[in-house]
């Protein structure tokens, strides 16, 4: 059986921050290639992954990171003026699923307490 963990995923410009809910453990990774374009917060898909990947390792090392299928609740902070767009909200699903999410959530709300992230990620499918 696979372990479950929470992960709170905030995207910035060409940086992404992970929280594990559980632990309260954090990283934060600035990519060396940017992710960001002059119109997409994430333009660059792939940099984007390895960005997710290389901050998600940070947190979980060693067997445990092999085992762990995540409900992630993912949070663009920046360039959503307005709303997202169907290809914007895509794009952040798309992201955490590179990270075999079991559950995803796009939130576009302020920023949230682990409890809060709890709530929010309880009914995700």
């Amino acid at each position: 059986m696979a372990l479950q963990q929470t992960l709170y995923i905030r995207i910035y410009r060409n940086r992404i921050t992970i929280q594990d809910v559980e632990s309260q453990a954090i990283s934060s990774v600035d990519t060396v290639s940017p992710f960001t374009t002059d119109r997409l917060l994430v333009g660059q898909f792939s940099t984007a992954v390895e960005t997710l990947q290389k901050a998600i390792r940070q947190i979980h090392t060693g067997w445990r990171a092999l085992l762990i299928r995540p409900i992630i609740l993912i949070q663009p902070l920046e360039m959503i003026e307005g709303s997202l767009s169907e290809v914007e909200e895509r794009i952040f699903k798309e992201l955490a699923a590179s990270a075999k999410a079991n559950r995803i959530v796009v939130w576009t709300g302020p920023e949230l307490s682990p409890q809060q992230v709890m709530e929010q990620t309880k009914n995700a499918r």
